[in-house]
């Protein structure tokens, strides 16, 4: 049907022309900006993969950048040390030549001078962008001082969950230091030995019987009514506070039946006297007026006139002690033979023990250690060995320096523990600085005779030969060392030094392939994101001539319909 009205053809034609002009819009943007998806709503998932991985692809660049900056800090690094590696090897070169008879040391020394100087100096210069990997300032000793290190940044990584990081190389500051503010680096001397810190345990094995020494005071006679009384205690101890007790009391009948007489004029008359009411009492103990081993002498013979009462440990108790107490007397001047006077000696539940002193802080480091070894009665010996690492574990600490002696004896503990004697062979008591090393007598009970047999090494250091001078500290024209002694520590430096130049060669290969490594990724990235968002070229511009003719088309089939209504006007004329 024709109508004037509406033209459907028209309308038919403009529709087409949009369509195609949309689509020609949309292949015109993909050929100038070369891309198919150039925002979310193109391909929303595409789209947002892109976006992050170009987001990813830029930090990578950044990283790269670092890894640039790493390697020119490890190539200064590297470059000095190597440079110092040739200086001490002339050092070690002029010290084997000082070594040799008619030599002058002395021009020798201005040699080793200006070489160490220059080692300093070249440290000092190995500075890149304001790090310096060959100088620290620590304020400590490097030995004594916490982990010194620097983190370089190697890579960045995305997890499948979305989370991001960045993963470092960790450089170790102390074996690349040559030199430290106050001391440790690897030119410089050990920190001062833990072996002169300690000094060498003092053994006591001295653990008799209990035992009591008064001076007799007479002479005395015993009268009808004459008395004197007093209680014995026997093996009395810290694990029995009562001990053996005996009340005993001394007449003139007792004094008569003992020696004939009733007057005490001799030890060896009051020994026999004491000997006498001691067995009527059942009391264990034995009474010494002379050598048992020669009773011509005296019992102490550098004091005559003595007596003694030992117990005979026999009591039962772990204790092995004499105590006189309530010592009374109705004798002419109030006399009680010596009894109640302070004991000239008094050995009251004597055992073994060792003695130690602490003499100030020292510390552990660098793989020197402290060791012992004690052994109770017929028990097996047991090695007890405080590391470093031990040190740190039971301090709470990083440095391996001990402090105090109550510090000293909880690693020591702690060690003892490590070697499954759980503490229980061996007690450390502290009294000030002083540190002494007991049998345990919840474990092994007993003292004098029934005392645990103890034997104690001294704690000793695993130190042995440790650097004492600086490169820049050596110096033949003195007798501090000897020129050997100074060719050991040069070729300990040498070694150190080496060592260092090894881990900072090792350290600048991995940066190189750690950005190489990152510039492909970055290639990979993009490669990777052109085949989610690239236009394909060859198709978009065949298409764009495509729609161009349809548009062509279009625009003349709009006309067309546009003029048929003309023809149906001419039909009313």
């Amino acid at each position: 049907m024709t109508s004037i009205v509406t033209n459907t053809a028209a309308i038919a034609a403009l529709q087409t022309l949009r369509s195609v002009g949309g689509e020609l819009d949309q292949t015109q943007n993909h050929v100038s900006s070369g891309l198919r998806i150039t925002q979310a709503s193109d391909n929303a998932a595409y789209w947002s993969i892109s976006t992050t991985m170009r987001s990813d692809s830029k930090t990578i660049s950044a990283v790269s950048d670092a890894l640039g900056l790493s390697a020119a800090m490890a190539d200064t690094a590297y470059t000095a040390t190597s440079a110092i590696v040739d200086i001490i090897s002339d050092v070690k070169a002029k010290l084997v030549a000082a070594s040799e008879p008619g030599v002058d040391k002395a021009k020798v020394q201005k040699e080793i001078t200006q070489l160490a100087g220059q080692a300093r100096s070249i440290a000092d210069a190995a500075s890149f962008n304001g790090q310096n990997w060959l100088v620290s300032g620590v304020p400590m000793h490097l030995a004594e001082a916490p982990a010194l290190t620097d983190n370089l940044i190697s890579s960045f990584s995305r997890s499948r969950t979305g989370s991001v990081s960045l993963d470092t190389i960790e450089l170790d500051l102390k074996a690349s230091s040559m030199f430290n503010s106050d001391g440790g680096g690897l030119l410089q001397k050990d920190p001062p030995p833990v072996f002169n810190e300690l000094p060498p345990t003092v053994h006591d094995n001295f653990r008799p019987r209990g035992s009591q020494t008064h001076t007799l005071a007479g002479p005395a006679t015993f009268g009808a009514g004459s008395n004197i009384s007093f209680r014995l205690v026997v093996d009395r101890s810290p694990e029995e506070a009562t001990g053996q007790v005996h009340d005993i009391a001394i007449d003139q009948a007792a004094v008569n039946a003992a020696i004939g007489s009733n007057t005490i004029s001799t030890p060896d008359q009051w020994e026999r006297v004491l000997e006498h009411v001691f067995a009527n009492a059942g009391a264990p103990v034995d009474v010494y007026s002379t050598d048992p081993y020669n009773p011509s002498l005296p019992y102490l013979s550098h004091f005559p006139g003595s007596f003694t009462i030992a117990t005979r440990e026999t009591s039962g108790l772990v204790g092995s002690s004499i105590y006189l107490e309530n010592v009374t007397t109705n004798l002419a001047g109030t006399n009680t033979m010596g009894l109640a006077d302070t004991p000239y000696s008094n050995y009251d539940n004597l055992y073994e023990s060792a003695t130690t002193s602490f003499n100030g802080p020292f510390t552990l480091a660098g793989g020197i250690d402290l060791s012992f070894t004690f052994r109770m009665n017929a028990d097996d010996p047991v090695s007890v060995t405080v590391t470093e690492a031990r040190v740190n574990s039971t301090l709470g600490i990083t440095t391996g320096q001990v402090n105090s002696a109550d510090e000293l004896a909880e690693v020591i503990r702690a060690a003892i523990d490590d070697t499954g004697m759980t503490d229980q062979g061996l007690e450390i008591r502290v009294s000030g600085s002083e540190l002494t090393f007991t049998p345990n007598q919840d474990f092994y009970p007993g003292y004098g005779g029934k005392a645990a047999v103890f034997e104690m090494t001294d704690i000793v250091s695993s130190e042995g030969w440790s650097l004492r001078y600086d490169l820049d500290e050596i110096d033949l024209t003195t007798n501090t060392y000897s020129t050997d002694e100074y060719i050991r520590g040069v070729e300990h430096m040498l070694t150190l030094a080496i060592e260092s130049a090894a881990d900072l060669g090792s350290l600048k290969s991995r940066i190189d392939m750690q950005n190489d490594f990152a510039m492909e990724l970055m290639d990979t990235f993009d490669a990777g994101i052109g085949k989610l968002v690239d236009a394909d070229m060859d198709w978009e511009s065949t298409r764009l001539k495509a729609l161009q003719t349809q548009q062509q088309l279009a625009v003349q089939s709009l006309s067309i319909a546009n003029s048929n209504s003309q023809g149906l006007l001419q039909l009313f004329n």
